[in-house]
């Protein structure tokens, strides 16, 4: 999925949890953590998004690398050398071919 589907989607399901919270608040007056814990988990990933995405273009933050095979953008994990999508071992194309 494009990154733009994934953030929507991403703030749609954190405003669904949100009202699921206030929904509980004004049904049976109380609430409970599992409910505020679920939105909360899903607020923070939006404020992380850009770092857990990879989307920033600060030098910190790791580009996905294209896998050489399906082509499939993915973080170049340490302990991961081969692609998830297709299984091309190594994954990433060489920077200088």
């Amino acid at each position: 999925m494009q990154p733009q589907t994934v953030l929507a989607f991403l703030v749609v399901v954190a405003l669904a949890a949100w009202g699921i919270v206030v929904g509980e608040l004004l049904l049976t007056g109380t609430v409970s953590l599992l409910a505020i814990a679920t939105a909360a988990v899903l607020t923070a990933l939006l404020a992380f998004w850009p770092i857990l995405g990879a989307t920033r273009g600060a030098r910190t933050v790791r580009m996905p690398d294209p896998c050489r095979e399906c082509g499939a953008m993915s973080l170049g994990w340490p302990g991961i050398k081969f692609c998830l999508q297709c299984g091309a071992y190594p994954k990433v194309r060489p920077l200088h071919a």
